[in-house]
């Protein structure tokens, strides 16, 4: 079952040109929360802009951007004061989409 799980992991890690986690979070987490004003996160260019990012994602990468701020949109909708996702929760969010 680990097993399985580092497998899943180093697939997400490869998709993003990286080797190991911290690699990632050190990217992610200088990153400002939140959206542009085209509506793309803040998350999803840093990401984008990865030099060794997999080709075939990136178009995919949209998508699952816009998909993340409907969710964001329809959660913060109802609340006083909006949240916003952390890079680690951007992250879970994604690779759920993924």
């Amino acid at each position: 079952m680990l097993d399985d799980h580092l497998v899943l992991n180093s697939y997400m890690l490869n998709l993003f040109g990286m080797k190991n986690f911290k690699e990632l979070k050190e990217i992610l987490k200088q990153t400002e929360e939140g959206f542009d004003e085209e509506g793309r996160s803040y998350m999803f260019h840093a990401l984008y802009s990865l030099k060794k990012l997999e080709p075939r994602l990136k178009p995919m990468l949209e998508d699952y951007d816009s998909n993340i701020r409907e969710y964001m949109e329809h959660i913060n909708q109802s609340r006083e004061t909006p949240i916003k996702l952390k890079y680690f929760q951007y992250l879970s969010v994604l690779f759920g989409e993924i």
